[in-house]
């Protein structure tokens, strides 16, 4: 049995208009930390009614944090 039917938290992401998965929790922590994922990017599991903003759901504590601009 395939690792994505065994487990309930089975995401997909939604990106420039492609859905893509499906992806277990520790694979879609991975494409924020590469930069694939982005804080206006969209996911969706099956406990969800709406895609959401990856920026508006758990994953967003692994979002890069945006420095501030130097002021001088």
């Amino acid at each position: 049995m395939s690792e994505y039917m065994m487990n309930d938290k089975t995401w997909y992401y939604l990106k420039n208009g492609q859905k893509e998965g499906p992806f277990n929790e520790s694979e879609i922590i991975k494409l924020i930390k590469v930069g694939v994922l982005e804080a206006e990017d969209h996911i969706w599991m099956l406990d969800l009614k709406d895609w959401v903003l990856v920026d508006n759901s758990l994953f967003s504590i692994y979002m890069p944090v945006k420095e501030e601009n130097e002021k001088n």
